[in-house]
């Protein structure tokens, strides 16, 4: 047994080359880059430069019972939509 994290960030993106639609209506992708790698580095497509908006992204780590998932922050930004 594994354990698992979930990491859900709903995000402004655009499907990039790597990677595949999670389901053909949406435009949610899969990106593998880390995958079966101890460690490794993601980032949001394109970044740092900016994208467009509407894609929900969901990040999965994986780790056998005896690792540890640690996520570390380099650059974190939240962009407010305008509600008026």
């Amino acid at each position: 047994i594994s354990a698992t994290l979930l990491v859900l960030l709903h995000l402004s993106m655009h499907v990039v080359d790597e990677g595949q639609a999670v389901n053909p209506s949406c435009s949610c992708i899969t990106f593998s880059s880390t995958y079966g790698k101890e460690r490794g580095i993601f980032s949001s497509p394109d970044y740092p430069l900016p994208y467009p908006r509407g894609i929900c992204l969901l990040y999965t780590f994986i780790a056998a019972p005896h690792q540890i998932v640690e996520l570390m922050f380099t650059d974190f930004d939240v962009y407010k939509e305008n509600l008026e």
